[in-house]
């Protein structure tokens, strides 16, 4: 039955007195329920917010009160009967401060007193979102279609296929043309046994009410005969073609009569209901909804039947066995109810049971959305990210079924953000969670491509386009693909934040140069979310990348559920790199928790804090990680750590290679392909370190794990202190070019009040001053500050360069105050910055006074936001000299006589290029960076003569990105050359007033010759044990030892090749994806030799493009070379080897090129 709340509107002069018989359960909230909304004190970010509240088990009701009177004593707005522990309401509020509570019903009616009262905000100009009963949001729905599109949006809809989404109405078209010429199965109905097997996701064919069974035709089948209705449907939709029609008709027709698990009772159960027919249902409620004026009341009755039946079965497992509105953190539930949203959205006016069903998943989605909060991320990890398509799928239906909006809400409306930041850029390996590495044709997930491309859409974000544009995921998927081309221009994540911190889920990454591939850069999680579903035990861990190389790895890729090794390895703390006691990790579980505590982004640093004492219950009380990034390649970790018992703590780091250790210099080196990352642990003295790859368990010990003991080990090193109740490990891990050598000096030292490290490298000193917990100061190298941490850099002259405070109200250097205030703030500055003569960025706990000392006299201060130069305005600031007086509500980042004109947009840089042709220009946008500097970019820019360019700009770092291989990427000072191909990255790094003439010169043209696009088909790439550097294998399963291996031995070219034994079943190794942009005649050509007698190499595109070349057994090296017609689009080459002929088989391959020729 629809729920229906009761409404009153009261004016009180003094608070109610409650005939009360208990008080309301005011416990913790229960781990799989979300916490309590809006957060006491809080800015509503919607008007009016969600509310959530204590479950409380003898509640038959609620009751929930507000008032802009915390005594309640004027006008109340209440409500009454509501039967779940969460609300919307249905209009919208004044502004000001609110009050709330909430009251407890029992079934025999009691009423429990009021319970504690919260407030929260509503401040001007906060988006409106109420949220009308169900029973007025089904009486308005629009008529059929109303998911996706409805008919007032219909012609809009339609018209894109012409222009903005033409290569995803190509893939649908291609798609739904094949179902056309597919027949509909001849069915071989046989009667049902009088005792069935009862076993689940069995199907079942209704004819005239009695139960048949289709002989040979299962799950799978009808799944696929609902996918045929659902594209022929949108086919006929977005092209209002009637063969689409007719035939998605007939598919629809042909499912109706089907019921899974007809012969049980109870069909409310996992396998009836998930991945089994899910997304089939969806299908066929999604064809009813784009066929409805084309079907007879007959024809719609049979469909429903079958929408009803199956509806029944998904909300008798979600609802009634689940209870998900009470325990919303359940993976495979919440995957079955995402797609009952839109399936029941279709058909919610049609009868009282579909009614309650919507009334019962509307009221959820509006109110929360699983695994995460307002900072939009998503605490599943970058594999499992694909689930989050299925969240927005439901919540595009919602809107347009309904009306409501839910992406105006900061958790949709940040999640293209974390998107972004946090997940795979095409990393080889994966991090976060249960991930499947090496074993997907694109790392993270395959759904990266379109979630982030349909975010940005909704939000109208450029730099997600661009994130979206540069991942090479497969943009296609029905609908997402189509309704997020929508025609936005990316943008490079030139002039935005360079780290973002999600506080809500526990994720943060920080950049040395977000939009350069190649970049430093570091990943840390402390989740309020622990261990939980997907996620691992693994608060206040690190991944680091440096040069494009993975050299801190997240070992904790996933075999699958209930193997052994995933169990008591994979999602354990040991992979991870964070911390041991007693040799011993955190619990998976979802009170393991961690939170970040510290967070500042400036041009030169990055500094965050993440506090996982929670996460080790009865072993810590305390463990504060902070992490202080020196743009560009160190990094400085402090642990702080306390027992209740003296523990010996372990420091952990995994990797692909093993370390050099020195442990007497307490010195590792980590080797990557041409990279290193020295690791120098400062304090405590001591430690002892061991490093194995040896496996702590066995890897294929359930029959359906990914992996086989073929895959290689990691390396565990461990870093062990002696025992003690309190401990400060200080670690400082700097990265570099093996060709450059360690060019940095570390060395950790004691200061009054405090510990302190001090670096040099290239005539730069820099002390990092970390003050005691029981001091009230630090100070050293002339540094005195109350701060938590310090940092200040000089440079050769021995002036102030910059410094960083933490936590603190004040800094002195060399006797002077640079900074006081009469808050604790966080704050950093550069002096003698590109942009400006200071760059002061100051983030206060609380609306301060502040006080700076500047190195020259402040002309001109204007006050921004962080990294939005454009909202510049003139600060309102007291001016004495070199000091500066002003009050900081929130962060503001100062520029201190700016070198440009901040909120005025800039020209674009012209870059002419001289090639075969004669000489043309090239506009580049220009934006401000962080630091002041003016970046010209180009996204993909097109030479008209491919080939190696001289690139020239005097006084500005140059970037010349490739689309295809970043290994052959070329940044330098003043002049490159590099590789010019098609949807390069061109990148002129400049400060203001230097205006250089660039110039694009060409030295070598490739024309003639084939150009090719796949990355490492030299197989130069790679890491002893593993396959070739970004190729990835098929799931093998049951393939023991086989494997595809990097090799270095008799390369036809180079030093390293392809070699494959032969695997017990049919495998392959696939390249790392290529998103072409033009079609055309595309050639494949390599080498290959060996005694393998069942291989062969394919190359597969979009629109069925495709070629498969036969390799044949040869003792000598052989060349193969075959041509194929491309389509534009997601792309792969891939070499398979399958059973037959001797089991020690051998294929070789070498030099693999795919391209065309120019």
């Amino acid at each position: 039955m629809q729920w229906s709340p009761t409404a009153c509107l009261l004016l009180l002069i003094a608070p109610l007195s409650w005939a009360v018989a208990f008080e309301p359960d005011q416990s913790p909230q229960p781990p799989a329920h979300p916490p309590m909304t809006p957060e006491d004190g809080a800015v509503a970010s919607v008007n009016p917010p969600p509310m959530i509240w204590r479950v409380d088990d003898r509640a038959a009701t609620y009751t929930v009160e507000f008032c802009q009177s915390p005594e309640f004593a004027a006008e109340i707005i209440r409500r009454e009967g509501i039967d779940m522990p969460f609300y919307n309401h249905s209009a919208a509020l004044d502004e000001g401060t609110w009050y709330w509570r909430y009251l407890v019903v029992t079934p025999e009616g009691e009423t429990s007193e009021p319970s504690a009262v919260k407030s929260f905000v509503i401040a001007p100009g906060t988006p409106r979102m109420p949220v009308p009963p169900t029973d007025e949001i089904i009486r308005n729905m629009p008529a059929h279609p109303r998911i996706y599109v409805t008919p007032g949006t219909l012609a809009e809809f339609q018209g894109r296929r012409d222009t903005v989404a033409t290569e995803a109405w190509a893939n649908l078209k291609y798609t739904a043309d094949a179902y056309l010429e597919a027949p509909i199965p001849e069915l071989d109905l046989q009667p049902m046994p009088a005792e069935p097997d009862p076993a689940r996701k069995q199907v079942f064919y209704l004819r005239d009410g009695q139960p048949l069974v289709p002989k040979g035709f299962g799950s799978s089948a009808l799944l696929s005969a609902a996918s045929r209705a659902n594209a022929l449907s949108l086919a006929y939709q977005i092209s209002g073609d009637e063969r689409y029609a007719e035939a998605a008709k007939q598919w629809a027709l042909f499912c109706a009569p089907f019921r899974m698990d007809y012969h049980l009772g109870d069909r409310g159960q996992h396998d009836t209901v998930v991945y089994n027919y899910e997304y089939g249902l969806k299908g066929i409620a999604l064809a009813y909804d784009r066929l409805y004026d084309r079907l007879s009341p007959e024809e719609r009755e049979a469909i429903l039947g079958h929408v009803i039946y199956h509806c029944d079965n998904a909300y008798a497992w979600t609802h009634d066995a689940l209870k998900l509105h009470l325990n919303y953190q359940n993976s495979h539930g919440q995957q079955c109810m995402h797609a009952l949203l839109t399936t029941v959205l279709a058909v919610a006016d049609e009868t009282e049971q579909t009614r309650e069903w919507a009334d019962w998943l509307i009221r959820q989605y509006v109110n929360r959305i699983p695994w995460g909060e307002d900072d939009g991320g998503y605490t599943e990890g970058q594999v499992y990210g694909h689930k989050f398509s299925m969240i927005l799928e439901g919540l595009a239906a919602l809107k347009t079924a309904t009306g409501i909006d839910v992406f105006m809400m900061p958790r949709l409306r940040n999640a293209d953000d974390f998107w972004m930041y946090c997940m795979s850029l095409n990393y080889w390996w994966n991090h976060g969670g249960d991930c499947y590495s090496l074993l997907n044709p694109i790392p993270g997930s395959s759904a990266d491509t379109y979630i982030s491309r349909f975010l940005g859409s909704m939000t109208g974000d450029p730099y997600s386009t661009w994130w979206s544009d540069t991942v090479l995921g497969s943009p296609n998927h029905m609908p997402l693909g189509y309704l997020s081309s929508t025609g936005i221009e990316p943008k490079p994540p030139v002039d935005i934040a360079q780290a973002r911190m999600f506080p809500d889920v526990g994720q943060l990454a920080a950049y040395d140069r977000f939009y350069d591939h190649r970049s430093n850069r570091i990943f840390f999680r402390s989740s309020p979310f622990g261990g939980a579903s997907h996620a691992h035990a693994d608060q206040n861990a690190f991944v680091l990348h440096a040069g494009g190389e993975i050299m801190a790895v997240d070992a904790g890729y996933y075999t699958y559920a209930g193997d052994t090794y995933h169990g008591n390895w994979s999602r354990m703390t040991f992979p991870h790199n964070t911390l041991l006691v007693n040799g011993e990790g955190q619990p998976k579980t979802i009170e393991a928790k961690g939170r970040f505590t510290t967070f500042l982004n400036s041009a030169d640093y990055c500094l965050f804090t993440g506090s996982a004492a929670a996460a080790y219950p009865e072993m810590l009380d305390e463990f504060d990680r902070t992490v202080l990034f020196i743009r560009p390649d160190v990094f400085v970790m402090v642990d702080d750590l306390a027992a209740p018992d003296a523990s010996e703590f372990s420091w952990l780091l995994n990797t692909f290679e093993p370390a050099e250790i020195d442990e007497a210099s307490q010195t590792m080196v980590v080797r990557q392909s041409d990279q290193r990352l020295r690791v120098q642990h400062l304090a405590p003295e001591g430690l002892t370190y061991t490093q194995t790859n040896e496996r702590p368990y066995p890897m294929l010990s359930k029959l359906w794990c990914r992996y086989t003991e073929a895959f290689p080990q990691t390396y565990h090193i461990r870093a062990t202190t002696a025992a003690a109740e309190q401990e400060r490990i200080i670690a400082v891990m700097d990265a570099y070019a093996e060709g450059d050598g360690p060019a940095l000096e570390a060395a950790e030292i004691t200061a009054t009040g405090g510990q302190a490290v001090r670096l040099k490298r290239d005539g730069v000193a820099e002390t990092v001053l970390i003050r005691d917990a029981d001091a009230e100061v630090a100070s050293l190298d002339g540094i005195d500050t109350d701060g938590r941490l310090a940092s200040v850099a000089r440079g050769a002259d021995g002036q102030v360069a910059r410094w960083l405070l933490q936590g603190g109200t004040r800094l002195s250097i060399d006797g002077q105050q640079v900074f006081a205030s009469d808050m604790p703030c966080d704050a950093a500055a550069q002096y003698a910055a590109p942009g400006a003569d200071a760059l002061v960025q100051v983030k206060p706990s609380a609306p301060a006074t502040v006080n700076l000392r500047l190195p020259v006299r402040p002309r001109v201060v204007m006050a921004a936001a962080p990294d939005a130069p454009e909202t510049a305005q003139p600060a309102k600031v007291r001016r004495d000299d070199r000091r500066a007086r002003l009050i900081v509500d929130t962060e503001t980042v100062l520029w201190v006589n700016p070198a440009l004109d901040l909120p005025t947009p800039l020209e674009p840089l012209t870059m002419t290029v001289r090639d075969g042709d004669g000489e043309h220009e090239v506009a580049l946008p220009t934006a401000i960076a962080d630091n002041g500097e003016i970046i010209a970019y180009g996204h993909f820019v097109d030479p008209r003569e491919q080939g190696v360019y001289d690139f020239a700009a005097e006084g500005a770092e140059l970037l010349v990105q490739d689309r295809w291989d970043q290994s052959v990427s070329v940044k330098g000072d003043d002049a490159v050359s590099a590789p010019w191909r098609e949807a390069a990255e061109i990148y002129v790094r400049y400060a203001p007033g230097a205006e250089p003439v660039v110039t694009a010169t060409l030295r070598d043209s490739y024309s003639g010759e084939l150009v090719n696009l796949l990355r490492n088909g030299s197989f130069e790439e790679g890491s002893p044990d593993y396959p070739p550097r970004t190729w990835t294998i098929s799931h093998p399963r049951q393939m023991g030892y086989t494997w595809p291996f990097w090799s270095q031995e008799d390369a036809t070219d180079g030093v390293s090749c392809l070699k494959f034994v032969r695997p017990e079943v049919y495998m392959t190794l696939t390249s790392q994806p290529m998103r072409l942009r033009t079609g055309g005649t595309y050639t494949l050509r390599f080498m290959a030799r060996g005694d393998a007698t069942v291989a062969k190499a394919t190359v597969s595109g979009q629109l069925g493009s495709a070629v498969e070349v036969p390799i044949e057994p040869s003792d000598d090296w052989r060349a193969y070379e075959a041509t194929v017609e491309m389509q534009p689009g997601y792309t792969t080459v891939r070499f398979g080897m399958g059973s037959g002929g001797a089991p020690d088989q051998v294929l070789w391959v070498d030099d693999v090129q795919f391209g065309r020729v120019e």
